[in-house]
């Protein structure tokens, strides 16, 4: 539904052209132009489900570290 309005695309394009880390969460069934961008760039992906989603944020950091 949001991706229906220019200004907030727009928004999230300027974010993928961040020279910072980024942290995205998308749903899997999501599809869009600017959301397969983050998809293409991405250094890793974690896939959360109910068995690892108390382990993300350790995941992350291991990441970010």
């Amino acid at each position: 539904m949001e991706f229906k309005s220019q200004e907030f695309v727009d928004c999230v394009k300027s974010i993928v052209d961040l020279d910072k880390p980024t942290i995205v969460v998308v749903h899997r069934n999501l599809r869009h132009p600017v959301i397969d961008e983050f998809r293409n760039r991405a250094s890793f992906s974690i896939n959360i489900d109910l068995q690892n989603r108390n382990k993300v944020p350790d995941l992350l950091l291991d990441r970010l570290q």
